[in-house]
Parts: C-alpha cells; sequence; structure tokens
C-alpha cells in the first residue's frame, strides 16, 4: 500500500465558526429553490467559495463535499440536542433541568432550519395512535382567553378479552 486512505483532520472551532457564518450569509442561494435566477452553477460556485475560504482560515484543505458534509452533520446534532432541549424544558415536575443548553453558535445554527425540524408542528396533536385509559374524570385542555374548554372523560375498564 504505497498510498494508503487517511481520516480528514478534525473541523477547528475557527473554522466551524467561519463555515456557520458563511452559511448564514449564502443561505438563500445555497439552500433557495432553483429557478432561472438561482441554478446548480451559482450553489456549486457558492459551496467552492465558501470551501475555499474555510480553507484559508485554518491552512489546511477542505473540498465542497467536506463542507457540506459538515453543515449537515452539525445541523442533525444541533437538531437533536434542541429537541431534547424542548423535550425537557415541557416536562412537568420540580427540581433542577436536566436540559442541554445551547450555545450562541448552536443558536445560530438552528437559524438555519426551519422550527417545525426540532420543534414539531405548533398546536399539533399525534394522530392513529391508541388512546391509554385514563383514570382522571376532567381533563383541562386549553384556555381560550376567559373561555375554559373542559373535556369530561368516564374511566371505563379495559376491553375484555373473552368477551
Amino acid at each position: 500500500m504505497d498510498n494508503p486512505k487517511r481520516r480528514a483532520l478534525n473541523f477547528k472551532h475557527d473554522e466551524v465558526e467561519a463555515l456557520v457564518t458563511l452559511v448564514e450569509e449564502s443561505k438563500d442561494i445555497l439552500f433557495g429553490k432553483f429557478s432561472a435566477t438561482l441554478t446548480k452553477e451559482m450553489k456549486d460556485k457558492e459551496w467552492q467559495r465558501i470551501a475555499n475560504t474555510v480553507t484559508a482560515v485554518a491552512g489546511i484543505y477542505r473540498d465542497v463535499d467536506s463542507v457540506k458534509k459538515k453543515i449537515t452533520t452539525l445541523t442533525s446534532q444541533i437538531k437533536m440536542k434542541a429537541a431534547m432541549a424542548n423535550k425537557e424544558q415541557r416536562k412537568t415536575g420540580g427540581g433542577t433541568s436536566s436540559a442541554p443548553v445551547l450555545t450562541p453558535a448552536e443558536t445560530r445554527v438552528l437559524g438555519l432550519v426551519k422550527p417545525v425540524s426540532y420543534e414539531g408542528v405548533h398546536g399539533g396533536s399525534e394522530v392513529g395512535l391508541p388512546v391509554p385509559n385514563v383514570d382522571l374524570e376532567t381533563i383541562e385542555l386549553l384556555d381560550f382567553g376567559n373561555t375554559e374548554v373542559v373535556l369530561q372523560l368516564e374511566a371505563q375498564p379495559p376491553p375484555s378479552k373473552y368477551a
């Protein structure tokens, strides 16, 4: 083996900062829909410009594919972290929160993606899932200003498998 393939070096903090800043500035070009005014060549040229700039930051060669992969991986990891933070924030009960805290740079990366991808649909609910038996008589659903909407449920025993 004369020339074994070597693993690329990790991105340094300065490179990641530069990458996030450049992608923020060019997000309309990089992630916009193709049209007569936005072509594949324009997107490719912008990605190449970003790769060249990131390369210049630390002096480590970064090609377009590695830059795209880094921003995709970074976005994915931060979306998962934001989803966990959102889930922890909605838990009930006392005590200290174990929710992960997003750094300012991570918050900037979240600005690159649609909130639905890590928060869910606001006001939406799960459908098609079995509803567990509820022992409560009253469940408070929503508060519409001064009018309170209350749903009355009757506690039902689980269905018998011999019925």
